[in-house]
């Protein structure tokens, strides 16, 4: 694989801690919701956001970037690293507001991959950023199935 650019380098140092933060973030729901099919929905989807960040840290790697995984902390369905959920009035974060965070947090994620595929002269990063920019998307529009289904999101 050809030498990163500078830019590159840092964007993908960036996506790193984006994807760290998600697998924690998802782990820590996970352990929170009730409601069977959403726990099984934030095991995936933060087995997908390790995966993500696997990718990532091969092509910190592979380009000489230094993108040493440390995801051992992480483990699906939970972990060691724990994400600080909000609370407020003496009761944990609510299923709403963690489907609402979850969705924020995979829009700005996304998007936040498109300024690297549009500043990307790798091909090989385009592409893989391409590829996970789609499933972050996906993410998105799990959640905001669920949320419909739940009357949480109004379509209007």
């Amino acid at each position: 694989m050809q030498q990163l650019i500078q830019k590159e380098r840092q964007f993908l140092q960036e996506a790193l801690k984006h994807e760290e933060v998600c697998v924690a973030k998802y782990g820590q729901y996970a352990n929170q919701l009730q409601d069977p099919q959403l726990k099984q929905m934030f095991q995936q989807l933060q087995q997908k956001e390790q995966q993500h960040y696997q990718t990532i840290s091969n092509l910190l790697g592979q380009a000489g970037g230094g993108g040493a995984a440390k995801m051992q902390q992480y483990q699906v369905g939970g972990g060691q690293q724990q994400f600080s959920g909000q609370q407020h009035g003496g009761g944990q974060i609510t299923e709403e507001e963690i489907l609402q965070d979850m969705l924020m947090t995979e829009k700005y994620v996304a998007d936040s991959y498109n300024m690297t595929v549009l500043d990307s002269l790798n091909n090989q990063v385009r592409q893989q950023i391409q590829h996970i920019q789609n499933e972050e998307q996906q993410h998105a529009n799990q959640i905001v199935d669920a949320m419909v289904q739940k009357g949480y999101y109004q379509l209007q």
